[in-house]
């Protein structure tokens, strides 16, 4: 069933950049359609769970997106993936070793940045329980949230019995404030990671 599901997706990945993305492909409700309606930037945090390359055309739909992905060491498998990844021009894509001050640009502009945070993310990480054993997630989304103090949004994209996609966004709601940065980060991953042992639970 892994391999069926990831076989579908893999082709669905090469095919949809040149097709357009529907309504009936996937549902999302209406509290996700309020936030994705919001005139702020919006920092959004996702994983490598369901089809996550859905998310771009989904969000770009409501709201101007940038996207930070991987550089692939292959520059002609990098541009393949761009090119798959790039389906309108509310989507830009920047490379997380790019520059962080276009990313905060975009952010101030009102552009949702979308985060991968389920990445190792090694010694640059946060140490964070995951299912019970430590694992290194990206500082990324408390970063940019200490900066701008901007909401920060989680979200799936899961593929459903008959073939269409779930889509729900939600807040990350954080209890108090936090003065050092560190502490913010390390409570935002906290709080992502339980919601991302929910998921796949």
């Amino acid at each position: 069933k892994t391999y069926q599901h990831y076989g579908l997706l893999m082709f669905e990945f090469i095919a949809n950049h040149k097709s357009k993305i529907t309504d009936d492909i996937f549902k999302i409700d209406n509290n996700s359609k309020e936030i994705l309606n919001e005139q702020d930037g919006l920092i959004f945090m996702t994983a490598h769970l369901g089809n996550w390359e859905m998310v771009l055309p989904i969000i770009s739909k409501y709201k101007k997106l940038t996207g930070i992905v991987r550089t692939q060491k292959n520059s002609g498998a990098d541009k393949f993936f761009h090119e798959c990844r790039q389906h309108n021009d509310d989507i830009i894509l920047l490379s997380k070793k790019g520059s962080k001050r276009e990313m905060l640009l975009n952010l101030k502009k009102g552009h949702v940045l979308g985060l991968a945070s389920d990445q190792n993310a090694h010694n640059r990480g946060t140490q964070t329980s995951f299912f019970g054993k430590k694992a290194s997630f990206p500082k990324g989304a408390g970063h940019f949230n200490f900066l701008t103090n901007l909401k920060i949004i989680f979200g799936f994209c899961i593929l459903k019995d008959d073939y269409s996609y779930d889509f729900k966004l939600e807040y990350l709601q954080l209890d108090k404030h936090y003065e050092k940065k560190e502490e913010l980060i390390s409570e935002i991953n906290k709080l992502y990671v339980k919601k991302l042992e929910n998921q796949i639970e």
